[in-house]
């Protein structure tokens, strides 16, 4: 049995997942930065680091909690540039 399982502190939980993303999600500078379609979207993270490096971020997630939490992180930080999408 694992002893040594940590959690997210659920009141940091969106840093540490801004903070994820900055040190797994790695984009090129060599790319062109039109359109990013972000498929997972979560609550958001991947939108609110790198917004500012596409002109739209179109993000689909299939989970309506997730997909709620997204669109309000989204909404208070006043990303324009992204468009979410859920299932159903």
């Amino acid at each position: 049995m694992n002893t040594k399982l940590t959690f997210i502190d659920p009141k940091n939980w969106l840093e540490t997942l801004k903070q994820e993303v900055r040190d797994s999600y790695l984009i090129p500078n060599k790319i062109e930065k039109n359109v990013c379609l972000e498929l997972g979207v979560n609550i958001g993270a991947f939108a609110l680091i790198n917004h500012g490096k596409f002109k739209h971020i179109y993000g689909l997630e299939a989970s309506t909690n997730n997909f709620n939490s997204a669109v309000e992180n989204i909404l208070k930080n006043g990303i324009l540039r992204l468009v979410l999408k859920t299932p159903g």
